[in-house]
């Protein structure tokens, strides 16, 4: 259920640092907002919340992707539908990546690299390999790239034509599998299109699909997020309006290519080898 009685009790959803006492018996954690990479990012908290605080009860809130990037967490005991205060996207403490700041904003140790925590069922995990052993040849060995052109709030970065011209030239050493929503264009030369409808219940298969790939070439959006949880080299294309990665959502561990930049050839070449070489370290 995604209802909210947050009327009825009127809660505080810009609390500051006077508000969270270690003394507190319950806190929620959740964004106010609809953007998954919002709620992704808080996902470092419950764990530290609770080795720092064991007494303390953390729950999250039913709006948008809360409740879907909180799944399986242990950290986290179900749903607060009536909370007086909803700890999220304005709880920051000092300059940094925004998982930082939050960290500091509870003073709890500060997460190296900072990345979200996802926790797959094993149910979630044998869907991935399923899905796999349906669309693959056993002979195949191509290293698995998703892309993800067309972020909600990072669209139109790099053209069709463009985002095409990348994967049909090394569409002989990878397999290519484009992220995205029902309706949005196709990169031709992918192998296959993970479309998914708008909404959230369909979230956590992208997440089983993210875990089994062995990289990510797209833009700041939710799925950049997801690679980071699951540890994949991600290359990232940015365009001159966005942040530098240390003062806002970008992963400094991530390749970031900003559009215009005259060494782009140079820098995807590169990725595409270090992919290569994992995989052969890797198999």
């Amino acid at each position: 259920m995604r209802f909210e009685l947050h009327w009825l009790v009127k809660t505080n959803f810009f609390p500051t640092r006077e508000d969270f006492s270690p003394s507190l018996k319950e806190i929620c954690i959740a964004t106010k907002s609809s953007q998954i990479g919002d709620a992704l990012i808080l996902t470092t908290l419950p764990g530290l919340l609770a080795q720092k605080h064991p007494h303390l009860k953390i729950r999250t809130y039913p709006r948008a992707f809360n409740p879907v990037v909180f799944k399986n967490n242990p950290h986290v005991q179900g749903v607060n539908y009536l909370p007086s205060a909803v700890f999220g996207d304005d709880i920051n403490q000092g300059t940094g990546h925004l998982i930082h700041t939050k960290e500091r904003f509870f003073d709890l140790p500060l997460s190296q690299p900072p990345k979200p925590i996802l926790y797959l069922s094993e149910k979630e995990k044998t869907w991935a390999k399923k899905y796999l052993q349906k669309v693959s040849l056993p002979q195949d060995s191509r290293p698995i790239i998703l892309i993800h052109p067309w972020g909600k709030t990072r669209n139109n970065v790099l053209s069709q034509a463009q985002w095409e011209d990348l994967v049909q030239k090394q569409n002989a050493h990878f397999r290519f599998f484009q992220l995205g929503l029902f309706g949005q264009p196709q990169i031709r030369g992918c192998e296959q299109y993970c479309f998914f409808p708008k909404g959230y219940s369909h979230a956590r298969q992208l997440f089983s699909l993210v875990s089994v790939a062995q990289g990510f070439i797209g833009v700041d959006s939710g799925p950049m997020h997801v690679a980071q949880a699951f540890n994949l080299p991600s290359l990232v294309f940015i365009n001159h309006q966005e942040a530098s990665p240390n003062e806002t959502f970008l992963y400094e561990r991530n390749t970031h290519l900003q559009i215009g930049n005259a060494n782009i050839p140079t820098e995807v070449s590169h990725f595409f080898e270090s992919i290569k070489a994992s995989a052969v370290n890797n198999p």
